[in-house]
């Protein structure tokens, strides 16, 4: 069981990886040939910049709350292959909903060249960074049994 654990922990960074790869990609793309330019700076906003960076953040609150409630119906009688699973389902969501967080981020930076949207993608990668999978990550997350934490335990 001990290699089930850490290929359940590696293909659930592979999606994780996976997801925010696209915008990691994306943002020198777009901001290399922006910042040759003039940005405009935080001077020259306007308030539907800051409405739309604090969306950006509150899509990434939403999406960690949804995954604590998804989280919280998983049973702590669930067998432990069932709970892994669906901690992968909630763990997946959240991702993806981080994922279009950046994207939209990185998509402002493109269309505005707004100095705000260089700032918000960063801090938005480094929130997501916080909640990247690994096994003391699982054992604080899921509802586990003095039987699944020893099965978790052995592959440490």
């Amino acid at each position: 069981m001990n290699a089930a654990i850490k290929d359940y922990i590696d293909k659930l960074n592979l999606i994780y990886y996976g997801l925010i790869a696209l915008p990691l990609v994306l943002f020198p793309v777009v901001y290399l040939p922006i910042k040759e330019g003039i940005l405009t700076d935080f001077e020259q906003s306007s308030v539907l910049h800051y409405v739309a960076a604090l969306l950006l953040f509150l899509v990434v609150y939403f999406a960690r709350r949804l995954f604590k409630r998804n989280i919280a119906l998983i049973d702590i009688d669930w067998t432990f292959e069932k709970k892994l699973q669906g901690y992968r389902k909630a763990s997946v969501i959240f991702y993806a909903l981080g994922m279009v967080s950046c994207m939209v981020s990185v998509g402002l930076l493109m269309f505005t060249e707004h100095q705000l949207f260089v700032a918000t993608y960063p801090i938005l990668l480094l929130i997501l960074s916080f909640y990247r999978p690994t096994l003391e990550r699982l054992k604080r997350d899921l509802p586990l049994t003095e039987k699944d934490l020893t099965v978790i335990s052995n592959q440490q």
